[in-house]
C-alpha cells in the first residue's frame, strides 16, 4: 500500500502542504506540475460559484431535481462540485484575490428566467426604471431586471487537507451590504508591523459564515466575513496573487454561460422579492 505523510499549515512561513509519497521523488513531481494540461484554456475549466442555500432552494427540497441529502438552509453550496459546507458556525475560509462589479440583466422568473446580458459598467442603469417591487427593470421591456452584482474571486482553503480551490462569491441586492463590509475589512487590513501600509487583498484569510435576515415577513440567509488574525502562508499568498493576475489580465473570465448556471439557483431560492435575496 502506498504510504503518504501530510503536514498542513495555513499561516506563517511553512508551506501549505508537504507530502512525501513512497516511490516518488517530490522534486521531480514538482518539476512535472501541470504536465498534460497544456491544451487547456480558461474556457475549459469551470470556476465554482459559492452560494448560500435558502429555504426553497432545490438542494434542500426533497423530490426536487438537484436535492442533496443532508443539505440545509444556511449552508454554503458549490455549484460545480455539489459540495455543501456548514454555514452558521464553522463556515468556510476564503482568501480574496480580485474584486469586480458587473451589472447583470436577468429575465424575471414568471417569464422563464435566465441571464440575458452582462455589463462591465453601470451604463445600462440609464435605461431602467423602478417597478412596484423596487427592482431596476428595463424601460422598454419591464420583464428584464438589472442587478448590480459584486464578484469576489477567492481561494477557498480546505482546513483538513491544506488544499485550495479557486471560487467566486457573487453578491447582489441585500448581499451588497455584506459586500461593503467585506471590502471594508479587506481594505482596512495593514501589513503586520506597518500600521500605515495597506495589505494586499490576498494577505489574509476570512471566515465566511451565514446569518438569518428578515424583512416584511420574508427571511433569508446572508453572509458575513471575519478577517483572520495572521497572514496566510507564503504559498497560499503566491497562489492567490497568481489568481489575481490571471483575472486582472483577462486570462480568466466568467462566461455568460457560467454566470447563468450559477445564477439559476438564485432565481428559484425563494418566493420573496428578488431584491431581498443576496445570491
Amino acid at each position: 500500500m502506498t504510504k503518504k505523510k501530510t503536514d498542513v499549515a495555513i499561516s506563517g512561513d511553512e508551506i501549505s502542504t508537504v507530502s512525501a509519497i513512497e516511490g516518488y521523488d517530490l522534486k521531480a513531481l514538482i518539476a512535472d506540475a501541470g504536465l498534460g494540461s497544456e491544451g487547456l484554456s480558461a474556457e475549459d475549466i469551470a470556476i465554482p460559484f459559492i452560494g448560500i442555500l435558502q429555504g426553497l432552494s432545490p438542494q434542500v427540497t426533497e423530490g426536487k431535481e438537484g436535492f442533496i441529502e443532508g443539505a440545509r438552509p444556511s449552508m454554503f453550496y458549490n455549484n460545480v462540485t455539489g459540495n455543501t459546507y456548514e454555514g452558521r458556525k464553522t463556515g468556510i475560509l476564503v482568501v480574496p484575490a480580485f474584486y469586480r462589479k458587473q451589472w447583470l440583466v436577468w429575465m424575471d422568473r414568471d417569464s422563464g428566467g435566465g441571464l440575458v446580458d452582462v455589463y462591465d459598467n453601470n451604463s445600462i442603469m440609464a435605461e431602467t426604471i423602478k417597478n412596484d417591487k423596487g427592482q431596476n427593470v428595463i424601460k422598454s421591456n419591464t420583464k428584464l431586471i438589472v442587478y448590480e452584482t459584486a464578484q469576489h474571486f477567492c481561494l477557498r482553503l480546505n482546513l483538513d487537507t491544506g488544499e485550495t480551490e479557486r471560487v467566486v462569491i457573487s453578491l447582489k441586492s441585500t448581499g451588497l451590504r455584506a459586500n461593503r463590509k467585506f471590502n471594508h475589512a479587506i481594505t482596512s487590513a495593514k501589513i503586520p508591523g506597518h500600521p500605515n501600509i495597506a495589505a494586499p487583498r490576498f494577505m489574509f484569510a476570512y471566515q465566511a459564515t451565514t446569518f438569518l435576515e428578515e424583512k416584511n415577513g420574508n427571511s433569508w440567509w446572508s453572509p458575513e466575513f471575519t478577517r483572520m488574525k495572521d497572514p496566510v502562508s507564503k504559498p497560499v499568498y503566491d497562489e492567490a496573487k497568481t489568481y489575481y493576475e490571471q483575472v486582472k489580465s483577462g486570462n480568466i473570465k466568467l462566461s455568460e454561460e457560467t454566470q447563468a448556471d450559477a445564477g439559476s439557483a438564485s432565481e428559484r431560492v425563494a418566493e420573496a422579492s428578488d431584491d431581498e435575496i443576496p445570491f
